[in-house]
């Protein structure tokens, strides 16, 4: 699940009035869904989305850097919001371009398939993972490919990134490792 609506600004920012709102309505449908496992990325935004659901499931939230951003608004001194933001596109059109930070959004996609298997590894079933938009797309680009993405969420195809507090659903066969997309940028528990 990506995080919630975050509050606009510099560095390490909160979820907003709708970003706790969006959470807290993903919360309640994700207590239904059994989850047995929480992992998160340490920004403050993913920390709250995925605290809503804990808090009703009360479990623990795992925090896992390897989960963080591609790259985030002032890393790396980055203060000119166009320019971050040229430098999301651009790492999102050439995959292999090398951020400031050393990110590529290749590498990103593959730090987080790591994870996906260590939590297949050690059994957690129905595990949910928080983080942020740039990283979910670039692990489901590298799994999947664009030409399949695009065909499943018409916005997915045209931004390359998956909605604010959406759920994106896999499954995965423990035996052969091969990894199914059930739901892509689902935000049908707003409804």
């Amino acid at each position: 699940m990506r995080h919630g609506d975050k509050v606009r600004g510099i560095g390490d920012v909160p979820l907003s009035e709708r970003g706790i709102y969006e959470a807290h309505k993903a919360a309640v449908f994700l207590a239904s869904q059994k989850i047995s496992y929480i992992c998160a990325s340490p920004a403050l935004r993913t920390m709250q989305t995925a605290e809503a659901t804990a808090q009703l499931l009360k479990k623990k939230v795992c925090v896992d850097v390897r989960l963080k951003e591609r790259i985030d608004y002032g890393e790396d001194g980055i203060t000119d919001y166009n320019y971050y933001v040229h430098l999301c596109g651009k790492s999102s059109s050439d995959r292999s371009y090398i951020l400031p930070n050393g990110n590529t959004s290749i590498s990103c996609g593959k730090r987080f398939k790591k994870i996906i298997n260590e939590l297949m590894k050690k059994w957690y079933i129905n595990s949910l993972i928080v983080s942020h938009g740039g990283i979910i797309a670039d692990f489901l680009r590298n799994e999947f490919g664009d030409e399949y993405l695009n065909s499943m969420d018409v916005s997915f195809g045209k931004y390359k990134i998956v909605r604010s507090c959406s759920i994106t659903t896999i499954s995965i066969d423990v035996h052969t490792k091969r990894i199914t997309l059930l739901k892509l940028n689902s935000v049908s528990h707003f409804l």
